[in-house]
C-alpha cells in the first residue's frame, strides 16, 4: 500500500485506494502529510483528517502520535 499511493501523495496529486484491515492505509496517508507538513513555512491548521467512526478516528490519532513523536516541529492532534 505504501510503496504505491506515498510517490503519489507526496506529488500532490490524489489517491483512491482500498485494502484490507492491516495493509498500512494509516501510514500510507499520514506519512506523506508529515513530511509536507515538515517542509512547510506557514503556521496555523494546515491539514484535517476526517474519519468516518469513532473508532477509526481513535485508530487513527494514535498512529499519528507514534510517527510525529520526536519529530522536531512540533504537531498538534486535537481529539
Amino acid at each position: 500500500m505504501q510503496r504505491q499511493a506515498i510517490p503519489v501523495l507526496l506529488s500532490g496529486q490524489e489517491c483512491f485506494a482500498c485494502a484490507l484491515t492491516g495493509s498500512g492505509k494509516t501510514l500510507a496517508f499520514v506519512s506523506p502529510m508529515l513530511m509536507k507538513l515538515k517542509h512547510a513555512s506557514t503556521t496555523g491548521i494546515r491539514a484535517v483528517i476526517l474519519c468516518p467512526t469513532r473508532e477509526l478516528a481513535a485508530q487513527t490519532t494514535r498512529e499519528y502520535k507514534k510517527l510525529a513523536k520526536g519529530k522536531k516541529s512540533p504537531y498538534q492532534v486535537d481529539d
